[in-house]
């Protein structure tokens, strides 16, 4: 019997701590009102707070092993040794790079501008210099005249940017991931 307690006790663990997951995905299709100023600011959802404590911890795993590397694979090859540590710093490089692009990016929008800041970058761009939304190497990526950034389509408003992009004629790829979300219906009761 204690087999049987053990494993319904780990599927019970498992179930609470993924409902709360599910419920942030669903609720990140319900539309957000504007602020005071028009704007609608997307805000990251309890997923998207996983994802990023997850890049985060990745990054800085991959780069101390990277950089410890050289100092346990001395009776190895060098370059082993320095290949090891190239790979493992680029990929620390490639999770942090994803942790302050996208996660810690701060997107609003309105009919008619839209705006994205990170730590090290800030583009407002009118939607008609938007040139395309498509999936990129981290999830969406919007497209401008002054460059690109990541969004994830997990985001509380994302579903209302693809729409006023779409009302605005941007182009978007063609994706199961880019297209209109059923639960979201611009016109159902607003929640915040």
């Amino acid at each position: 019997m204690s087999e049987w307690f053990a494993l319904l006790l780990i599927l019970a663990l498992v179930a609470a701590v993924l409902r709360p997951l599910f419920w942030s995905l669903h609720r990140a299709t319900y539309p957000l009102d504007p602020d005071p100023n028009g704007w609608i600011v997307t805000r990251r959802s309890i997923f998207d707070h996983v994802i990023g404590f997850i890049q985060f911890g990745f990054a800085l795993v991959w780069i101390f092993f990277g950089l410890a590397a050289p100092l346990y694979l001395e009776e190895s090859a060098p370059a082993i040794s320095y290949t090891m540590l190239a790979i493992m710093l680029v990929m620390g490089i490639l999770f942090l790079h994803a942790f302050f692009f996208a996660y810690l990016s701060r997107i609003r929008f309105n009919d008619e501008k839209l705006e994205y800041k990170s730590v090290f970058r800030n583009i407002s761009v009118f939607w008609n210099e938007v040139t395309e939304i498509r999936m990129g190497m981290n999830g969406p990526s919007i497209r401008t005249i002054y460059g690109a950034f990541s969004i994830s389509n997990t985001r509380r408003g994302f579903y209302q940017l693809l729409d006023t992009a779409r009302k605005n004629s941007v182009l978007i790829q063609k994706s199961p991931y880019l297209k209109p979300h059923d639960a979201y219906w611009p016109y159902r009761k607003k929640t915040k």
